[in-house]
């Protein structure tokens, strides 16, 4: 797993938490699709695939995410890494 993501304890989330400059991103893997999707809204009602960059939805529609989110974007499209079956929902 990436390093700057942190596990939830809420229905298989990871999260990237805000920092100065940086919004929250939001991650979840999705067995039935076997791909991560993520957001960048606490209520996480838009969930995007990790398969384009730019947010397609509210407030931060059409933005590219910071820097870091983007490697994490990346890393998990690229790694697609399976969680702890624990994890999984």
């Amino acid at each position: 797993m990436h390093p700057c993501l942190q596990y939830t304890d809420q229905d298989g989330i990871y999260v990237n938490p805000k920092s100065f400059a940086i919004a929250t991103m939001w991650c979840f893997y999705s067995p039935k699709y076997n791909c991560w999707f993520r957001t960048p809204y606490e209520n996480h009602e838009t969930w995007m695939s990790i398969s384009s960059i730019i947010v397609k939805s509210g407030y931060y529609k059409d933005r590219v995410p910071a820097l870091i989110n983007v490697e994490i974007i990346e890393y998990l499209r690229e790694n697609n890494p399976i969680p702890p079956d624990a994890i999984i929902h």
